[in-house]
């Protein structure tokens, strides 16, 4: 009778493991069928193509070696490594134009298949999103929900915070437990949620610390020291203080306190030979090769930095429409 109770068992178990390899394979198929006509959690569209990056980085963004070397390593430490201790964390800082939105952009169409469509990629601007201080514990609930709603779905999500220094004080503390290290768990709304948190990656574009940014640039220049020699080192900790001291998202903030933010990136201002390499790569996308007049022309509509006149004040931000315009209106001569 024992001989026979023991068979019984046996044989159950192997049924149980058919059963379970059964219903793995069958789910399996499943997931791959749904996953050919809908974006998934996998490497089918979540792709992190980091040397695609590497190239854009190298080839469509001007004057900015020091982000060049930085994200490429800050990206790639964290996507190649199968636990990551906590969420990857950057700060983008710098004057408008310079490429920190364009920079993002790169990170996204290069990480994921469906590019801004994704529903992986999160794309916050501080004065459409987060402006009124009235309703900052209603911003604080809300962008809580959002983060527990995405990371349950795709724990390697994408969070791109813009304009944070137009972002209301105080509403990016809720972050704090998602960048945090090890398993994260959050009450909300009287439920817990235990979440895997250490694959997504925060981004934060702020003009806060441009001052200072500008300014460090100047010195090296009037002290003779090319701008190619300057290194993060130069600008991190003036930047972590810039974006804490001054107003907006950042002001007094728990994330710069609690050391989760993991790199700022400076991104500095841009000469005259940045401002000439960005009207030709803008003329190359249109589909023309630009005559000195054309150049010359578009150069007129650039303002330059008050105090130091080799900066300029909105670096490469308005070039594309301007290039646009030109080419319209020497159309427009052809044609009459």
């Amino acid at each position: 009778m024992h001989y026979f109770r023991i068979r019984f068992i046996i044989f159950y178990l192997i049924y149980l493991q058919e059963a379970s390899s059964f219903y793995n394979y069958l789910r399996s198929g499943f997931n791959h069928v749904v996953c050919s006509y809908q974006e998934c959690c996998n490497e089918k569209y979540i792709k992190k193509n980091i040397t695609e990056l590497n190239e854009r980085l190298r080839t469509k963004l001007f004057g900015q070696h020091i982000v060049n070397k930085e994200l490429i390593s800050a990206l790639g430490a964290h996507i190649n490594v199968r636990e990551p201790k906590k969420a990857l964390v950057m700060n983008f800082h710098g004057p408008g134009g310079t490429g920190k939105n364009y920079v993002a952009r790169m990170i996204i169409e290069t990480f994921y298949e469906k590019k801004v469509e994704s529903n992986y990629v999160h794309l916050f601007i501080g004065r459409i999103n987060f402006p009124l201080e009235s309703k900052k514990q209603e911003y604080k609930e809300d962008l809580v929900k959002i983060l527990i709603e995405s990371l349950s779905k795709c724990p390697e999500s994408l969070f791109v915070f813009d304009e944070v220094d137009m972002i209301v004080p105080g509403v990016l503390d809720v972050l704090v437990p998602f960048m945090d290290y090890g398993t994260t768990q959050i009450w909300h709304m009287g439920q817990k949620y235990q979440l895997t948190t250490n694959k997504a990656i925060f981004i934060f574009l702020s003009n806060t610390g441009s001052r200072e940014i500008i300014q460090t640039l100047s010195n090296a220049w009037l002290s003779g020291k090319k701008r190619e020699e300057l290194s993060l080192a130069d600008f991190e900790a003036l930047m972590a203080k810039g974006a804490f001291n001054e107003g907006g998202g950042f002001y007094k903030s728990d994330t710069i306190q609690s050391h989760l933010i993991d790199h700022y990136i400076p991104f500095l201002p841009l000469e005259t030979r940045h401002v000439l390499l960005c009207i030709e790569e803008e003329f190359k996308i249109k589909g023309h090769t630009p005559t000195s007049e054309q150049i010359d022309k578009v150069m007129e509509y650039i303002s330059w930095d008050p105090d130091h006149q080799i900066y300029a004040s909105s670096g490469c931000k308005k070039i594309a429409s301007k290039v646009s315009s030109i080419l319209y209106r020497q159309k427009l001569h052809k044609e009459l």
